[in-house]
């Protein structure tokens, strides 16, 4: 993507295939597995590229407390 007026990057779009049976599973179900599993799919979903060009980043994620 390309700002309009003077034709500087401004982001790139990458397109992923998502089962979205399974990510409604994965943030449907309440547990800590569930959970691990949803943090590795957004990590693919979002830093895919970022993991490949640099294969020693680390993806960590802030533990967030639950409503209860």
């Amino acid at each position: 993507m390309t700002e309009p007026i003077y034709g500087r990057p401004l982001g790139q779009v990458c397109l992923r295939p998502a089962n979205l049976i399974r990510l409604e599973e994965l943030v449907g179900a309440g547990t800590a597995v569930a959970r691990r599993e949803r943090e590795r799919e957004a990590a693919w979903l979002a830093l895919e590229f970022m993991q490949t060009k640099y294969p020693d980043l680390e993806v960590v994620f802030p533990e967030v407390e639950q409503p209860s």
